[in-house]
């Protein structure tokens, strides 16, 4: 099977025959229910999630900024579980606009992050460490400098087009928590002034170890769009890689429905 790098320098039939096994067979129908549950619980959340940023504001006598076409905050370093990452990849393979934008706009957007040096890799660090040690003051400082500087590198999320977001009934529940009641021209990443981000968001996403083949071992936040890509490119032995999930991929590829694709594409091509 040919395979696609992350600059798009090969075929994408990796990419095709992981769509179309994604949700074949006892497991890949597990997964499809999981992720149609999943967007249901992440459109309750967003809804959840505004109510309250409504009330934050109402409390304050403020008003929100955020309008649609600003683009700002899609400058973020966004983490999301594994589980909305499924999601969002189940949404891209029944939106073929998104997930054609998606892979468009992925290889020059990665290639921008290795060249300002994949800041990205010190916000996910340290995030993981307060996951993993609990929350402290020196940490917090430290996250908070680390997103800082990966806004200021002025680059824009793939999953923007014309500063609409492709996949906003299902984006990362980071996303839609994150709100400000200043001017939005202070949202500018190359604004000196900073604007006050607030955040609604619980426990019980960031926390949340629910998944489709076994209970997971921890939980699991990442950078966004680099684990939907790795989910859309590397599919199962990717997902593999999570702890609680390593015979994810040998059982699903010993699926005699899956088998019988895997045959039957490899015969075709």
């Amino acid at each position: 099977m040919n395979n696609m790098d992350e600059n798009g320098n090969k075929g994408i039939d990796r990419f095709k025959l992981n769509r179309e096994i994604a949700y074949k067979g006892r497991i890949g129908r597990l997964r499809e229910r999981f992720c149609i549950e999943q967007i249901k619980y992440i459109n309750a959340c967003h809804r959840q999630s505004a109510l309250e940023q409504i009330e934050y504001a109402k409390a304050r006598g403020e008003t929100i900024s955020c309008q649609k076409g600003c683009s700002f905050c899609c400058h973020f370093y966004v983490e999301a579980s594994l589980q909305e990452c499924e999601a969002i990849v189940y949404y891209l393979y029944h939106n073929e606009k998104a997930l054609h934008t998606f892979l468009g706009k992925y290889p020059q957007w990665r290639a921008k992050l290795r060249e300002k040096g994949d800041l990205f890799r010190r916000c996910e660090q340290i995030f993981c460490e307060m996951l993993a040690f609990g929350s402290n003051k020196p940490r917090e400082q430290a996250f908070e400098e680390a997103i800082r500087h990966y806004r200021q590198q002025n680059i824009s999320c793939p999953f923007l087009d014309n500063d609409l977001c492709v996949i906003y009934e299902v984006r990362p529940y980071t996303c839609a928590g994150l709100f400000v009641t200043t001017p939005p021209e202070l949202c500018n990443p190359l604004n000196p002034n900073e604007p006050k981000f607030n955040l609604t968001i619980t426990d019980e996403v960031m926390f949340d170890l629910s998944f489709y083949y076994k209970r997971l071992n921890q939980p699991n936040l990442m950078f966004m769009p680099v684990a939907v890509y790795e989910i859309l490119e590397k599919s199962l032995s990717y997902l593999s890689r999570f702890s609680g999930l390593e015979s994810l991929e040998y059982e699903v590829l010993n699926d005699p429905e899956v088998k019988e694709i895997i045959k039957s594409y490899n015969v075709s091509r």
